[in-house]
């Protein structure tokens, strides 16, 4: 999906794929996971990840911090190693299966206890997970381009010698 467009509308007859979607991460593999718009799982749950469509919302959660991140929406497929050397830092070749993710404009972060375990999420879980993170309930936010750098600040002018 291209930055800053709202999602495709839903196909007739409901939705396609899960309402939702929950990952999990370390605080070492997070910085991966937001350095590169990618989320990612044992390849045995590829299966399950080709399921996310464009209206899934995608979350991340941080087990080590207790910290919930959302609502993402995936830009494509998921499938195996979009980025091969994702996560090996922490984990070498743990998370292979990988989706390609991009930020909503209401995207936020929040503490959170005990969320569930990663996998598909039913619409009553995404309900409690956008209430934990204090996000409208129903109707998915447009996508946004990420926030654009601070200027920089101009230069300072050179000393005089006194």
């Amino acid at each position: 999906l291209p930055q800053g467009l709202p999602p495709p509308p839903p196909p007739p007859g409901g939705r396609a794929g899960p309402a939702g979607f929950l990952f999990m991460c370390s605080t070492a593999t997070e910085k991966d996971c937001l350095r590169l718009g990618l989320l990612g799982l044992p390849a045995d749950a590829l299966s399950q990840m080709k399921e996310i469509g464009p209206h899934t919302e995608l979350f991340l959660f941080n087990f080590q911090q207790r910290r919930l991140y959302g609502v993402f929406y995936g830009t494509g497929p998921a499938a195996m190693d979009m980025e091969p050397g994702a996560f090996r830092a922490a984990h070498p070749r743990r998370f292979p299966a990988q989706i390609k993710f991009k930020r909503s404009v209401h995207d936020a972060a929040a503490s959170a206890h005990h969320v569930g375990v990663a996998g598909p999420l039913s619409s009553a879980q995404v309900e409690d997970l956008r209430g934990r993170l204090a996000l409208p309930l129903h109707a998915p936010p447009p996508l946004a381009p990420p926030p654009a750098p601070p200027p920089a600040p101009p230069p300072s002018p050179p000393l005089s010698g006194a």
